[in-house]
């Protein structure tokens, strides 16, 4: 595993072109927000597009980092004796999931919602995860989040979603199903490689 300062948002020893894609997928999040903003398409809150941003930049920003070999093994590696509350909370993957209370925060501050809504959306996030840690074999790990996934895009399109979230369902799924349930073997470019922030060709990469 690389050393250097424990990061819990790409993982330790991420590399720059990681880092750029969780940045720039953040900065999508608040772009979206900000032109809404800009032309108060929802006619909301000033706070009410400043939290959007906020939501949006984690949960676009996380989907695309907790896709990043550097933080599976940084949330799926061995459990380093400095790693502190950020380093057990991402362990674990159930818990991690269950601190995103975002379709709740959604309802409860935004208008047009319902607590049906978050309800569902949130238990079967929470439920899909469960099914990911405690019984589905790893081989069969991505399969199914990526099965999870389809059945959010599907449910996505068929269920009203608040105004101005119309995105959340499946991106939601994307950060804490897709992304940070599934347990996937992390590579790292390869060292003999001198573009080390460019994919390599085939054979080119190794495990961590």
């Amino acid at each position: 595993m690389p050393g250097g300062k424990q990061d819990w948002l790409v993982g330790t020893g991420a590399t720059r072109a990681e880092r750029t894609l969780m940045w720039a997928a953040s900065l999508g999040g608040v772009a979206l927000y900000g032109w809404a903003w800009t032309t108060d398409q929802y006619q909301w809150r000033w706070w009410q597009y400043l939290l959007a941003m906020v939501v949006a930049a984690d949960l676009f920003g996380g989907a695309v980092a907790n896709a990043t070999n550097s933080a599976k093994r940084q949330y799926f590696g061995a459990l380093s004796p400095d790693a502190g509350l950020a380093g057990r909370l991402v362990h674990r993957q159930l818990l991690f999931a269950a601190i995103h209370v975002y379709p709740f925060l959604v309802v409860g501050l935004f208008p047009g919602g319902t607590w049906l809504w978050a309800v569902v959306v949130y238990g079967g996030m929470l439920a899909s995860v469960t099914l990911l840690d405690r019984w589905c074999p790893v081989y069969l790990q991505r399969p199914v989040a990526v099965l999870v996934l389809v059945a959010a895009i599907v449910g996505n399109a068929l269920v009203a979603a608040p105004d101005g979230w119309a995105w959340f369902i499946p991106v939601f799924v994307a950060k804490l199903v897709v992304g940070h349930a599934v347990r996937e073997e992390p590579y790292r470019p390869a060292e003999t490689d001198s573009r080390a922030d460019r994919p390599a060709g085939r054979g080119a990469e190794r495990g961590a």
